[in-house]
């Protein structure tokens, strides 16, 4: 069932288009997974509030804070985050608020572009998944431009 609810995800994500305002991306996008999910049978939450410890990058704190999950999707036992950052990364809070949630099925999509590869974005997650236990994770990157998705993969032991 993963497979083919990434498979599907994915079929969506590299139709979009991408050369629009970065809200009306986010927006449009987010609709479409919404309507996927939905049709699927997943109970669906946008903009779904979350608790999580984030580490503030220029001086190293660690700070408790209220953020959103861009995507919730629920069925069964599978619990499926999405956070979609219009740029060329992941943002850091973005992982680490999927990590930090009850999903068990992580996908961070960028919009990137041609040249930005996805090392730096896989290197950031790896650097997450590595400050906690989150062996029962599943992460997939996808990029929008590049038409690439990759899983992340980790060893948690």
């Amino acid at each position: 069932m993963i497979d083919s609810i990434i498979n599907s995800i994915t079929d969506v994500c590299f139709i979009e288009n991408i050369d629009v305002d970065r809200k009306v991306l986010h927006k449009s996008l987010l609709s479409h997974l919404e309507s996927l999910l939905l049709r699927k049978g997943f109970d669906v939450h946008l903009e779904e509030p979350i608790f999580f410890n984030y580490l503030r990058i220029r001086d190293g704190s660690i700070y408790s804070k209220k953020g959103f999950i861009d995507l919730m999707a629920i069925k069964d036992k599978t619990i499926l985050g999405i956070e979609f950052d219009s740029g060329n990364s992941l943002k850091n809070k973005s992982v680490e608020k999927l990590l930090q949630s009850t999903c068990n099925i992580c996908i961070g999509i960028v919009r990137g572009n041609l040249i930005y590869t996805d090392e730096h974005n896989t290197l950031r997650i790896r650097e997450n998944i590595s400050k906690g236990q989150f062996s029962n994770k599943m992460f997939w990157l996808i990029n929008l431009s590049q038409k690439t998705i990759n899983i992340v993969e980790h060893d948690c032991a």
